[in-house]
């Protein structure tokens, strides 16, 4: 940090920290002339984009102490009811600060109180001046400061005002499929306040963090009057398309655990950071298809989203397949989101959602499958959801923290039966909890993660808990057991090996749960313990292979499927 003065200009000079995806450095021109005018300029050096990584802390910017030159003026004869500006010495008995907003009163004081009850040079009116501005500075608020208008001392009150800056318009270019309504409400939470260069330099962070954003230059130029600044921004966008495909046996060997699925998203639709996603998966006995829709309604994070899906199956695993089971799902929804909380270093999110779940199931052609609630083999649910997350990153921790309350309303034709048989009234409560902790500088990873239904009565089988497979207990089949109310828990670790594109892995999984009325099936938890292998050669291809073994035998032919045999395999291609 450099502060010097220059031909009447209070400069201040300094160079940030980068942050660890090295987002970006600044350096700040800060000038107050003697009459008050101001100018600040910022430059902010561009990256590329953000891996999926953690993020340091916003870096802080460390001040030193003012150096002044020495500035020899020639005597100047005093007059006793001069003006200010034609005074050598000047007797002060109060500083009249006027104009501030952003300090108290006491906090100011005791930058003034030394300058009072005595006899100042006009060089000491300067000083405190520049004492002031450099209060402000150091805090981050690099347009404003002190202004000392030409006065006439009257019984020894001398005014000072305080000019608090602002921003006052930001230009963007670089940008084509985003309008620039779109960033400028992403960095408009300064308009009407004192500008807060910490507080922007987040604001820029965050925007950077945006999927349509490659990389971003931010200059802060002075306006036309005192204590205005521009912000100009310069962007490169990222593509705002992408296709992918998918290929697993992350589906219940009853259907077909082979899946392939292929996607595609378009990020702006509109030019307004509106995203659209379709995807298309099949197994042997599976078809769904989705579609999801998402609109930002301000620069703050809410958004508006909405989603449609269908499935189609069909039982293909012996002996079943004879009797022909059939079903038909559809999920219609809309949620509303909004981060309460948002910093570089974690957030906390809200959202509502409203779902509406339907599902048929049908068997020797066209015969109402009996299935606990449903009526002729048809059940459905609408569903009032409220979401809370947090997340906190730290340069060597990732916790996550995630609930969701869900309540069955009678509504949009909902299942409704009499007594304890399961249907579309319920409540439950999902809470998901993940910790990822950095154990070396090599990379090695320790990551911990449980998940936990609670409910209220018993569940239709659209909102049941499933244990068992590749996201709960590895080494057993997906959806194993399916109940009301369950649990999961994972522990972890993974070394990185060849460059850290391929990592090795040692598990131990183990999860349970039982019905809320009725008898429960005898098997009621299930473990594993394991190894994996995790392989990213290049930023859009992935790949995993984790072979469990079961602690708990199981009742099933490990000839059947991978799963059953105790492997899981996913390989994600992006386009």
């Amino acid at each position: 940090m450099q502060v010097f003065e220059k031909e009447n200009w209070l400069y201040m000079r300094c160079t940030s920290s980068h942050f660890t995806q090295g987002f970006f450095g600044a350096v700040i021109l800060a000038g107050w002339l003697s009459s008050g005018s101001v100018e600040a300029q910022s430059d902010l050096s561009p990256v590329p984009e953000k891996p999926g990584g953690d993020l340091s802390p916003v870096p802080e910017y460390p001040m030193g102490s003012p150096v002044r030159p020495e500035i020899v003026l020639p005597p100047v004869k005093q007059e006793a009811d001069a003006p200010l500006s034609a005074q050598v010495n000047i007797a002060v008995r109060h500083i009249q600060l006027s104009g501030g907003t952003i300090f108290s009163s006491g906090q100011l004081t005791q930058i003034t109180a030394p300058y009072e009850g005595r006899e100042i040079t006009t060089d000491d009116l300067q000083r405190l001046r520049r004492e002031l501005t450099l209060y402000y500075v150091n805090h981050g608020y690099i347009n404003s400061g002190a202004v000392i208008p030409d006065q006439k001392v009257a019984d020894g009150v001398v005014r000072i005002d305080l000019v608090e800056g602002s921003l006052v318009e930001i230009k963007v270019k670089g940008n084509t499929s985003l309008r620039d309504s779109y960033i400028r409400n992403r960095l408009v939470l300064h308009d009407g306040k004192p500008l807060h260069l910490p507080t922007l330099q987040e604001q820029i962070a965050l925007l950077h963090q945006d999927r349509l954003i490659k990389r971003i230059d931010a200059h802060l130029v002075p306006g036309l009057r005192r204590g205005e600044a521009i912000l100009e921004v310069t962007v490169e966008e990222q593509k705002p398309y992408a296709f992918g495909f998918s290929f697993n046996n992350r589906r219940s060997p009853s259907v077909g655990e082979l899946r392939g699925e292929i996607w595609g998203s378009y990020l702006s639709v509109f030019g307004y950071g509106d995203a659209v996603t379709f995807r298309y998966g099949m197994t042997e006995g599976l078809n769904d298809v989705g579609v999801d829709y998402s609109l930002p309604l301000n620069g703050r994070g809410t958004r508006l989203g909405t989603s449609v899906s269908r499935s189609d199956s069909a039982i293909i695993e012996k002996p079943f397949d004879s009797i022909d089971i059939s079903s038909e799902t559809e999920n219609v929804g809309i949620e509303l989101s909004h981060p309460f909380w948002q910093r570089l270093d974690g957030y906390f999110r809200g959202s509502v959602r409203l779902d509406r779940r339907y599902s048929k199931t049908v068997f020797l052609q066209d015969e109402p499958y009996p299935s606990p609630g449903s009526e002729n083999g048809k059940s459905t649910v609408a569903v009032l959801r409220l979401g809370q997350e947090w997340l906190s990153r730290r340069r060597a921790r990732v916790l996550a923290l995630r609930s969701r309350f869900s309540f069955g309303v009678d509504a949009f034709g909902a299942t409704i039966n009499r007594g304890d048989v399961p249907d579309g009234r319920f409540t439950a409560w999902l809470g998901q909890f993940q910790w990822v902790q950095r154990l070396s500088e090599k990379g090695s990873q320790l990551v911990a993660r449980t998940d936990l239904q609670l409910a209220n009565k018993s569940l239709l089988p659209l909102e049941q808990f499933g244990i068992g497979g590749a996201s709960s207990v590895r080494g057993y089949r997906e959806n194993l057991l399916v109940r009301d109310s369950g649990w999961v828990g994972s522990l972890e670790i993974r070394v990185p090996v060849a460059g850290r594109k391929l990592q090795v892995a040692a598990f131990y999984d183990v999860g349970g749960g039982k019905n809320v009325t009725g008898p429960s099936p005898k098997l009621r938890d299930i473990s594993s313990v394991g190894l994996g292998v995790r392989w990213s050669p290049a930023r859009y291809v992935y790949g995993q292979l984790y072979w469990g073994y079961a602690l708990k035998d199981v009742d099933v032919d490990k000839d059947k499927s991978l799963q059953d045999s105790g492997f899981h395999f996913r390989l994600d291609v992006q386009i």
